[in-house]
């Protein structure tokens, strides 16, 4: 991955998360609206979805995000640390 895009209808931080009707807080889950400028092996570039892109590439996906310090934006944060955790099994 090279670069990324964040289109006008993701979900902002500040409504990433949302609280249930027992008052805990939980993190949205989405994919929505993130795609990603992926590299292959023969140099060629293409847009890609985030929701493409996360379970095939899971652990080349959280290491971009976390490096890149986006691990905070609400189409990451749901799932970045689950992915991290279970790097060394993939």
């Amino acid at each position: 991955m090279i670069d990324r895009q964040v289109l006008p209808d993701a979900i902002p931080k500040e409504e990433g998360t949302y609280k249930t009707n027992s008052g805990d807080i939980w993190k949205k889950r989405t994919t929505r609206c993130v795609e990603l400028c992926t590299q292959w092996k023969d140099k060629s570039t293409d847009w890609i979805p985030l929701k493409d892109l996360k379970n095939p590439y899971p652990t080349e996906l959280a290491e971009y995000v976390v490096l890149q310090n986006i691990d905070d934006m609400p189409a990451f944060a749901w799932w970045i640390s689950y992915a991290l955790k279970k790097r060394h099994i993939v």
